[in-house]
Parts: C-alpha cells; structure tokens; sequence
C-alpha cells in the first residue's frame, strides 16, 4: 500500500461542536455515522453556521478502545447541549496526511 505524502501547514485556531464516543477500535466507523448526522442536524436546527468540512479528532486511541470526537467547526460562540461538547482546535503548525482505507490498517 503506498504511503501517503505528509505536509506542514498553518492553521488558524478552531472551534468546534462534537459528539464524543468512547467505542471498542472495532466500532469507530459505527460512532462516526452516529455523530456526524447528529451534529449536523443540532447546527441546522439551532441555526449555527458551520465553518468547513467535518472533521474528527481521536485523544485517546489507547489499548482497545478509542475517544472519538466527531462534528463541524462552527463559526462564533456556541453552547453545548447534552450530549455535545465545544472543543477548540489550537492553531498553529500541523501536520497533515490522507488515510485511505479501514481504521484497523491505521498505524
């Protein structure tokens, strides 16, 4: 399988509304489709603009478990209902890469 190239960017700062899911590294596909739609829907229904692509973050991918945060970065100040959590995405460098295929080929 070829290695996909990574690159160094300069983000801004970042926030976002997310669902959070601590799932068995089997079911990281299952939660993703659970809260995207989710999220989703909250920000259409509460009239939050959403500022770019979905995305998620992985804090915790210990063991046989993984901490999924899976949402929209969203634009100005907003509340998390239950359920939800506002996490912010610090801005600086980064690197960057596109995985291709299943979560258990993931190094």
């Amino acid at each position: 399988m070829p290695v996909a190239p990574i690159r160094v960017e300069t983000r801004p700062a970042q926030t976002a509304l997310v669902q959070r899911h601590t799932v068995p590294m089997a079911e990281v596909a299952t939660a993703m489709a659970q809260a995207l739609p989710a999220v989703f829907q909250h920000c259409m229904t509460h009239g939050i603009q959403i500022a770019g692509p979905p995305l998620s973050r992985y804090p915790d991918m210990a063991g046989a478990t993984c901490t999924l945060e899976a949402g929209v970065p969203v634009v100005g100040a907003v509340e998390a209902p239950e359920g939800f959590a506002v996490v912010e995405n610090h801005g600086g460098e980064v690197a960057v890469f596109m995985h291709e295929g299943g979560y258990e080929t993931l190094g």
